[in-house]
């Protein structure tokens, strides 16, 4: 069957003519070399999303008309992650009409599959519909002003979080307060590249415990099940300078988790990648325990739940990780700090 409305080719590179509806499940991680992705951003000018989630959605905006209907079932980190905060921000100039989210969708992956829903036509303001999809089991649904979502360290579509939620959000961060980034020096865990071996689970001469972020619980380790040699270390795959872990005092937390866990360790362990780190520079007067404590609690859980509602503990270290807004107050009668 032959039709002038149905085309089969490489949408970034030759689809033609504006469409009035484009509804779509664009590839997640499509491997492009970087000299690619780079041109297709400067063609459609997606600024620093260069993601090909995000380059097929500049390029289904460049081909939507005026009025035109945008949906698209995407990866749970196009709304909350700073690789996709200029594709955010161009939403955001737009008018939302819907923010869903699908659930774990596809098995075997453990993102979810959540969806934008978007008029091309430009708003002031508008009031979209966020919620559950309709089949879960626990369904819930609300609207929220789309101008509150632009008050999200960087534009985060949280539409998990209902009005009030973020009200008191941007409350918080009214406050003057300070963040890690640029004060603190991160590490990832390490990566032997086969556990079973390089590890092993008895300790024996010559060999040091090393920790998995399942050992960290909120300011205590477990007891070691595995260990390794530390001369061992130059056959892994990825170490980060050995002065981060053999730091005097430095803070290991889960990578993988629902909610922040944090220990601060003061004798100088090796961590697995299931775990990564930070060290606080010496403008932070507070110690590694103190803010320990801090990003363990209800509270600061409570921020993260709000804010990124997601189930890796992503931090940036030499560009391979984006990083998130980690707050933690200056108020003076939490921390002391002037």
């Amino acid at each position: 069957y032959k039709s002038d409305n149905i085309i089969h080719a490489d949408f970034l590179t030759a689809a033609k003519g504006n469409f009035d509806y484009i509804f779509t499940n664009p590839p997640w991680g499509k491997k492009l070399p970087k000299v690619d992705r780079e041109k297709y951003a400067s063609i459609y000018h997606s600024g620093k999303s260069i993601d090909t989630c995000s380059l097929f959605f500049f390029a289904c905006l460049n081909k939507l008309n005026h009025n035109g209907e945008l949906g698209f079932l995407l990866p749970e980190a196009f709304f909350n992650i700073s690789t996709f905060e200029d594709a955010r921000k161009k939403a955001l100039e737009l008018k939302i009409e819907r923010l869903v989210d699908y659930g774990k969708s596809f098995k075997g992956l453990l993102t979810r599959a959540q969806a934008i829903v978007l008029k091309n036509e430009q708003v002031v303001n508008n009031v979209c519909y966020c919620g559950l999809a309709p089949q879960s089991p626990n369904k819930t649904e609300f609207t929220r002003n789309q101008l509150s979502f632009r008050k999200t360290p960087k534009h985060i579509l949280n539409f998990w979080a209902n009005s009030e939620t973020a009200k008191i959000i941007e409350y918080i961060f009214s406050v003057p307060h300070i963040t890690l980034k640029d004060n603190a020096e991160w590490g990832l865990g390490i990566v032997t590249g086969n556990n079973d071996k390089i590890c092993q689970p008895v300790k024996t001469e010559g060999f040091v415990p090393i920790f998995r972020g399942q050992d960290i619980a909120p300011n205590q380790l477990k007891a070691p099940t595995l260990f390794i040699k530390e001369s061992d270390l130059m056959h892994c795959q990825q170490v980060a300078p050995i002065e981060l872990y053999k730091a005097k005092e430095k803070l290991i937390y889960r990578f993988i988790s629902n909610k922040l866990v944090f220990f601060c360790d003061t004798e100088q362990r090796l961590i697995l990648n299931s775990a990564n780190m930070l060290i606080l520079n010496k403008k932070i007067q507070i110690s590694g325990q103190q803010l320990a404590n801090w990003l363990n609690s209800d509270f600061i859980n409570w921020i993260f739940e709000s804010i990124f509602h997601t189930h890796k503990i992503l931090l940036a270290l030499y560009g391979i990780v984006p990083h998130p807004y980690f707050l933690y107050a200056a108020w003076q009668n939490m921390l002391a700090i002037e």
